[in-house]
């Protein structure tokens, strides 16, 4: 565990400004000497642009790409997805939801299958900035939105925030609905992820076969 000196020390470092970006010139001038790390928000940019590529290729119609649970849906198809139980560690575990996207994109993060273990407790590999320690209290935490690099980046921050900031931000992005599952078990959903999972029952009502799994 790191000391109160060491924590002090990357709290320091943390709350620099880091970069000025000028839109006019597009340009971004360091301003500290923190590392910037890409993998963070790289692979849902990626995926974002594969997609996008993909749906450029003529007689392509309709994409589904997952990506480590990054999941896109493009075009004239609907998606059925499976939410994994953060509690159940089995690959074929009855998922915790079950939804169906159409024309967005769902992403989820959490501590559950990635972390350390120090003494017999596990901590997340994911960082409050605010605190310098890492996450516990939301587990999992599921996004939809219109595009991944949104669910990629909202999925992240729900998992630091508490529900209620994570609401507060939800309303300001349009088309986003989420779920959030505590460290003790309990769901936390938007208004609007019932109507994720009415639609995946129709599908299943239906005879669809579920394809995507977000982890």
């Amino acid at each position: 565990m790191p000391t109160a000196e060491e924590l002090d020390a990357a709290l320091r470092t943390v709350r620099q400004q880091h970069w000025q970006l000028n839109a006019a010139d597009r340009t971004a001038t360091r301003l500290s000497s923190a590392p910037l790390v890409l993998a963070s928000f790289t692979k849902s940019y990626i995926i974002d642009r594969a997609v996008t590529a993909a749906m450029r290729v003529p007689g392509i119609h309709s994409v589904v790409l997952n990506v480590g649970g990054d999941i896109v849906v493009r075009g004239a198809v609907s998606e059925p997805v499976d939410i994994a139980d953060p509690k159940d560690p089995a690959e074929n575990a009855t998922p915790i939801s079950q939804i169906v996207v159409r024309e967005g994109a769902v992403a989820t993060s959490g501590n559950y299958r990635r972390g350390v273990d120090i003494a017999g407790v596990h901590y997340s590999h994911i960082f409050d900035p605010r605190t310098g320690m890492p996450s516990g209290h939301v587990i999992s935490s599921t996004v939809v939105a219109p595009n991944v690099v949104d669910a990629g980046a909202l999925a992240t921050a729900f998992s630091i925030l508490t529900p209620a900031e994570s609401q507060r931000l939800a309303a300001t992005t349009p088309g986003v609905e989420y779920l959030l599952v505590d460290e003790h078990g309990r769901r936390i959903a938007s208004p609007g992820w019932n109507h994720l999972e009415a639609s995946a029952r129709t599908a299943t009502s239906h005879g669809l076969h579920e394809t995507g799994v977000a982890p």
